[in-house]
């Protein structure tokens, strides 16, 4: 395989979304044929990845007071100021771009403490199919 030089070198971390009222039908269908994507990309590639939800990431980041009590603009800045302090040379952080490096900063974190020893492939084989 052609990724197989990076075995245990990446790992990923996909949000666990789902619909959102008001969204349409082929949006949400679009959108749900993407996020099967990734997965089959990253299972494809050998890449180990977890589902995490937004609540569990942003709990962990230090943002989880933010999430409910605030309006989505403020908290879209909560985001966004977080970024810019673990990553304050990187330009191009807004609001479109820092949720998803604070995402990859958790995974980043995870990673670092030994959170992913298996690929999905592994998890799945040994009957363990739901991701966290």
């Amino acid at each position: 395989m052609a990724f197989e030089k990076y075995r245990g070198a990446a790992t990923a971390v996909i949000e666990a979304v789902g619909a959102f009222p008001g969204q349409g039908v082929h949006s949400m269908f679009v959108f749900g044929m993407h996020y099967g994507m990734l997965q089959m990309a990253l299972t494809a590639a050998n890449i180990p990845f977890e589902k995490v939800a937004p609540v569990t990431w942003k709990k962990n980041m230090g943002l989880a007071r933010a999430v409910g009590k605030t309006d989505r603009k403020e908290r879209k800045r909560l985001s966004r100021e977080l970024a810019q302090r673990y990553y304050p040379d990187q330009e191009g952080i807004n609001d479109a771009t820092s949720e998803a490096l604070l995402l990859a900063h958790y995974c980043q974190e995870l990673h670092k403490r030994g959170a992913y020893a298996t690929t999905h492939i592994e998890k799945f084989a040994a009957g363990s199919p739901r991701h966290k």
